[in-house]
């Protein structure tokens, strides 16, 4: 099966031990976006290198608060899907806060969750596939 049909984290669960999973669904991985869909998602720098909560977040057409730094700076439009802050202290922190507030309204949600599509798991599963039968023709005609 695809790991879009899978499931992300059922995958982690089957590969990941215990603690590390656990740190992940601690840290605000699997449920990360579901508690509150009427915020805007601030997005702690050091949980995900892809940054999937801010997509998460982005698939339901919400902007996002980010820490600039790690996958999120490839999915975040700054103005357009959400805002980033650049320092883990609270006064750049309340900045990037008020930044989003000011902007809030002008945020258009159909914008945000377009840009969310372009990192659907279906295009991810067919790019990497393609990727993995490149290498594998290269590795099998001796020319990798």
């Amino acid at each position: 099966k695809p790991l879009y049909q899978q499931g992300f984290w059922n995958v982690l669960a089957r590969v990941l031990s215990n603690e590390a999973y656990q740190f992940g669904e601690d840290a605000g991985g699997y449920n990360s976006t579901l508690s509150n869909w009427n915020a805007a998602d601030a997005i702690p720098w050091y949980l995900s290198d892809f940054g999937i909560t801010a997509v998460e977040a982005m698939a339901a057409g919400k902007s996002v608060l980010a820490y600039r730094a790690g996958g999120v700076t490839e999915s975040v439009v700054e103005g357009v899907t959400g805002e980033f802050f650049d320092d883990a202290v609270p006064e750049v922190l309340a900045d990037g806060v008020r930044r989003l507030r000011e902007n809030l309204r002008g945020y258009n949600h159909a914008v945000i969750r377009k840009r969310a599509e372009e990192f659907r798991v279906e295009r991810f599963y067919d790019e990497f596939n393609a990727f993995l039968k490149k290498t594998l023709q290269q590795t099998n005609s001796g020319s990798f």
